[in-house]
């Protein structure tokens, strides 16, 4: 079984939602991407909503083939839009596949993938 952790969250704003309710849509968004992207672990670096302004969450997927990191974004993508409440109003959301030393990121941006 894959291991899932969350490393910490680097910056957290409030908006009109609770830090349980964000704190569960968080857990939901790395299971979600977990469960879509054939990889050993699945942490989020960050998430931030600003009072109605911009909104952010960086992810780091760990052991995913960096390859095939275009179709695998394609795949979460998919899975986050049927899956999350309100995830097209993320106005910038980047997936940084990492393995064996290697990086390639990816931004999604209101549910569509920019690269």
């Amino acid at each position: 079984m894959k291991k899932l952790s969350i490393i910490g969250l680097l910056s957290l704003f409030l908006t009109s939602c609770t830090l349980e309710e964000l704190m569960s849509k968080t857990n939901k968004m790395t299971e979600v991407i977990q469960a879509n992207c054939d990889c050993d672990d699945v942490r989020l670096l960050s998430y931030e909503d600003n009072m109605g302004g911009e909104s952010t969450a960086y992810f780091e997927v760990v052991g995913a083939e960096v390859v095939r990191h275009a179709l695998i974004a394609s795949e979460i993508n998919k899975a986050l839009k049927q899956n999350i409440n309100n995830y097209c109003d993320i106005d910038e959301l980047t997936l940084d596949f990492i393995n064996k030393g290697k990086h390639s990121r990816i931004l999604i941006s209101n549910c569509e993938i920019k690269k």
